[in-house]
């Protein structure tokens, strides 16, 4: 029996990146998250604050800067590494907004390789300049969140030295 999944059965590597790249952005976010919790409760707060996290990415992104920054302001080592996390992980946000939130479709190009398609202007508008995404690049995307996760990780040793 076919299914609908059949038909696009060359397109599998290209989906389970695509599915890859909203865990990994999952994972990213959760790193930062926790990293504001821990130095949150290295500054003795015990309270509320600490079980809760709000606000966007960047706002969280915003608040982890300022808080590592704290630690950081004698070890420039450290701002360096904050910084370029920072840089990175706002790089990463804003491709994996394109992607998931303006996902229009997966199209086989000329020399036979598929890719997805995202569009800020929707598909159907005539002004849409969309965006192509291969296979190549959201393994590279994937590996960035996962070296922007273990950077976060590993900060805790730069901060400590």
């Amino acid at each position: 029996m076919n299914t609908a999944t059949d038909a696009h059965s060359d397109t599998d590597p290209l989906m389970k990146a695509l599915g890859y790249l909203l865990l990994n952005w999952s994972m990213l976010e959760r790193a930062v998250i926790d990293d504001i919790k821990r130095l949150r409760l290295s500054d003795g707060d015990s309270g509320m604050t600490t079980a809760r996290v709000r606000g966007s990415f960047n706002e969280r992104l915003a608040e982890w800067r300022a808080l590592v920054s704290l630690k950081s302001r004698r070890n420039p080592e450290a701002a360096r590494e904050v910084a370029e996390i920072g840089n990175l992980a706002e790089q990463l946000c804003r491709t994996r907004n394109l992607i998931s939130h303006h996902f229009v479709g997966v199209e086989r190009t000329t020399d036979g390789t598929s890719v997805i398609y995202a569009s800020e202007s929707g598909i159907a508008s005539l002004r849409a300049s969309q965006t192509a995404f291969s296979l190549e690049q959201l393994d590279g995307l994937n590996a960035q969140m996962c070296i922007v996760c273990e950077r976060i990780a590993g900060l805790k040793s730069i901060l400590a030295s």
